[in-house]
């Protein structure tokens, strides 16, 4: 059964086309209806069906194993199922045969933080409550762990991006293995652990409180036995696109952090030639060559102790590197699929792999490197594929969002999915086609990106900025200077010419501003405000933010 819900946000966007489509849903389910009434006046032909089924002897379906996966930082269109010329991705694309690959998927924000809290929710940050690093995630908003572990799942997360604790993004898994800024493969080899029941079964490994590898459960081998007898649902985040592109160096890390510290070697550096050819490595390493304003592409930047202009080919040899982080990805999950496959486990997992946010490169000249400024299409826009058991390869051309993940997930397990905001795809998994949506995503600083400007937390915002997308125009709002543009992204994808003030653009303008208002009226005082001590502060100036 289709489990669908509805919002007051859902329904104010209902067109023609889509009461087309709702009308003849609201019949079956009232035909539906119906037949439950007639069957509940036939007890004796009820018994006679339990009495046939139960004959049968099947035993019931097992559930499927869920495994969420989350690649930082990575945009759509440098994949190579995506239409990318490089070869960045052919594991990816391999699996991208067998599964459905969503070509016009967004994310809700273009930073981790507000992201990932839809995905894991099915709802706008206005209703989860985490638009930014420090707000909680409300504790009416019931997350992807805690509906699965309800149905009797283990969960567990594998993650390495610390500042997810400030929003108590980790919430409702039972197990959770936090690696700082680290590249994927510990990540892997724990979640392989953990899914075979060779490591501990609960608790904190890598985080704040924790203990080594605590155990939650009790001893091993009890945990290991009740591991294997339950399904899973699993949550990996990779950091490995994420800037510095290809580099990592926790030499300078904050002290915050170094108490989560967990490696030997203080340095890794991963393909950060394999598209830039021959070049000096030391550009792009380090946090000087991103979040780029206007003014420093032209200043001197520091470069292995000695500072100087930067000129093209180092920008692009900054910009290769971005792809060098992709293929390094990609590879790592290309092992993942092989180490599933070989433990039998491949068949019977739902498998989801997306982002919470792209990237800019140099598409705007304000900053390069970045995405928490941007509602442009190269942070939105991510890749989404989805596998089920059993499925096969399939292109879906819809607009489709961040909040519709889980909502899709629980319909497959067959668990309730009261409260979501989003609709499930798995119509479009059977082959059916999916109603219009519309995206509605934000975002806002409190370190200026196209500037050096600062602003304490608590004192309002800076780079506020709304959009609201149809998938064929986009109207981006910046609240902060009171600002808008509008663009067709039929006909001019890379956003680059504002047709605000076009008059035949002009319906399109008063639509969308017209639903972007139905969403003003709805936003509220988030009731958990922004909570940054100083040590979470210096984390994430250290980490861009």
């Amino acid at each position: 059964m289709i489990r669908r819900t509805s919002s007051t946000m859902d329904r104010m966007h209902v067109s023609s086309r889509q009461l087309a489509l709702l009308v003849p849903l609201a019949r079956l389910r009232f035909a539906l209806r119906t037949r439950m009434r007639v069957a509940h006046f036939a007890p004796a032909l009820f018994a006679c069906v339990l009495l046939a089924l139960a004959s049968c002897g099947d035993a019931p379906k097992a559930k499927p194993n869920v495994l969420l996966i989350t690649v930082d930082t990575l945009r759509a269109d440098h994949l190579g199922c995506y239409g990318y010329a490089r070869d960045t991705t052919p594991n990816l694309d391999a699996f991208a045969k067998e599964s459905a690959l969503f070509e016009r998927a967004y994310s809700m924000a273009p930073f981790t933080a507000p992201s990932h809290a839809s995905l894991f929710t099915g709802m706008y940050q206005i209703s989860h409550g985490v638009q930014f690093w420090g707000q909680k995630l409300a504790a009416s908003a019931p997350s992807y762990p805690e509906r699965f572990a309800k149905a009797g799942y283990r969960t567990a997360a594998f993650y390495n991006h610390p500042g997810m604790k400030s929003c108590d993004l980790e919430r409702g898994f039972e197990h959770r293995e936090l690696r700082v800024a680290e590249p994927g493969d510990p990540s892997i080899d724990g979640l392989l652990a953990w899914i075979d029941g060779r490591s501990a079964q609960g608790g904190d490994v890598g985080g704040p409180g924790a203990s080594g590898a605590s155990n939650a459960n009790g001893a091993n081998g009890a945990a290991s036995g009740a591991a294997n007898a339950k399904p899973f649902a699993a949550w990996l985040h990779l950091w490995d696109v994420h800037r510095p592109y290809g580099w990592r160096d926790w030499r300078e890390i904050p002290d915050v952090l170094k108490p989560l510290f967990q490696r030997r070697e203080l340095t890794f550096a991963f393909e950060e030639q394999r598209y830039g050819g021959q070049h000096d490595v030391e550009v792009g390493r380090g946090e000087q060559f991103y979040n780029v304003h206007d003014a420093r592409q032209r200043q001197p930047i520091s470069v292995a102790g000695s500072k100087r202009v930067l000129d093209e080919r180092d920008w692009q040899f900054v910009q290769d590197r971005y792809d060098g982080g992709v293929r390094y990805a990609d590879a790592l999950l290309g092992k993942l699929f092989k180490e599933l496959k070989d433990r039998g486990l491949y068949e019977n997992t739902v498998i989801v792999v997306t982002s919470d946010h792209g990237e800019t490169l140099r598409e705007r000249s304000g900053c390069w490197f970045t995405h928490d400024p941007y509602l442009y299409e190269e942070t939105l826009r991510v890749p989404l594929i989805i596998r089920v058991p059993g499925g096969a390869g399939s292109s879906h051309r819809e607009l489709v969002r961040g909040i519709d993940v889980l909502p899709t997930l629980l319909e497959y397990a067959d668990l309730p999915a009261a409260g979501v905001q989003g609709h499930s795809l798995m119509p479009a998994l059977r082959g059916e086609k999916l109603p219009p949506q519309v995206l509605w995503a934000r975002t806002q600083t409190l370190s200026a990106k196209e500037s050096e400007r600062k602003i304490e937390a608590g004192k309002g915002w800076l780079e506020e900025r709304e959009c609201i997308s149809d998938g064929a125009w986009k109207l981006i709002v910046d609240r902060e200077t009171n600002t808008a543009a509008l663009y067709d992204l039929v006909n001019d994808p890379g956003e680059t010419k504002n047709a605000l003030h076009q008059p035949d653009a002009q319906p399109h303008a008063q639509r969308l501003q017209k639903a972007l208002d139905e969403f003003g009226k709805l936003q509220k005082a988030l009731e958990s405000g922004v909570e940054l001590d100083e040590a979470m502060r210096e984390l994430l100036d250290n980490l861009g933010y």
